[in-house]
């Protein structure tokens, strides 16, 4: 199997950064944060249902999930918060527009300046995708908003859920 790779770049209007990258090998499913501060962080789901998350190296969590073939269902992998356009400058890569793989784009101008942003990531079987239409992806509360992008070079398929939550009053 040919790896497969999906990147986040989160766009801040005058610069973009790499944000996430998520890989998918014959052995599993891998995720990390491209950050010029730690390096060598990754987390994984495994085939086998192990997970761990490692730092150079190094086991730091490791625990007994479900099989990847055993997913059914939408499947949450993973919950992460890009932070503002000034760490970004200090903590992030910066994007020079090179050629990469399965980029999902997220432009923060679109977001009310007092948002938090939550990036969700789930796994998710074709023919489950109607489960999308659920309240928990399209709830509308004041001034939320819900961007969903499907991947389907991962297998099964990557749904990336970027939820919006404007801390201003409607």
């Amino acid at each position: 199997m040919k790896d497969k790779v999906v990147n986040i770049v989160i766009n801040y209007g005058t610069k973009a950064y790499k944000f996430l990258w998520i890989k998918q090998t014959s052995g599993g499913i891998y995720w990390g944060f491209y950050s010029k501060k730690i390096k060598g962080l990754h987390m994984s789901h495994h085939v086998d249902g192990n997970c761990h998350t490692k730092l150079n190296g190094k086991y730091i969590q490791e625990r007994k999930s479900i099989l990847l073939s055993d997913i059914k269902d939408i499947y949450p992998l993973a919950t992460v918060c890009p932070c503002g356009a000034e760490a970004a400058d200090v903590l992030s890569v910066l994007y020079n527009q090179e050629r990469l793989q399965n980029i999902v784009w997220v432009d923060m101008r679109c977001f009310p300046k007092n948002s938090t942003v939550n990036i969700h990531l789930y796994l998710a079987r074709p023919e489950k995708l109607s489960e999308l239409s659920s309240p928990w992806f399209n709830k509308k509360e004041g001034n939320d908003y819900h961007l969903i992008q499907i991947i389907n070079a991962i297998n099964p398929w990557l749904v990336v859920h970027v939820k919006v939550v404007s801390n201003e009053n409607p």
